[in-house]
């Protein structure tokens, strides 16, 4: 049977995904959506579906990607090493991959989706 993931969090898990339960470090205004906007575009490939999908908000998803890039940068400096490769060698996520790596780091585990550390 299938048991929605908010009846297997705990009470601090729950209050960490709750709508603006953090302040965010940037806010998006959308002033005109009439008019085509590649920031506004990014925003909604990076953040919309997964917003969504997730039911949380924008900055717990920012922050993560944040961590995220932070481990993207680490292992790319340690395969350099470890391979002795150059920077121009090492092979790159592409960007419409990030919104679905960002979802399998945050499966790994409930401590990974959150804001700030405990």
């Amino acid at each position: 049977m299938f048991i929605c993931i908010a009846q297997r969090l705990n009470e601090i898990e729950l209050a960490r995904r709750r709508p603006n339960a953090f302040t965010a470090s940037f806010d998006v205004i959308n002033r005109d959506p009439t008019i085509s906007s590649f920031l506004r575009d990014k925003y909604k490939f990076f953040y919309g579906d997964l917003m969504d999908r997730l039911k949380v908000d924008m900055v717990i998803l920012d922050y993560n990607y944040t961590r995220l890039n932070m481990y993207m940068r680490k292992v790319i400096e340690e395969r350099m090493c470890m391979f002795n490769l150059r920077p121009e060698e090492v092979k790159l996520l592409e960007e419409k991959e990030y919104p679905l790596l960002l979802e399998f780091y945050l499966q790994f585990d409930s401590k990974f989706f959150v804001f700030g550390f405990d």
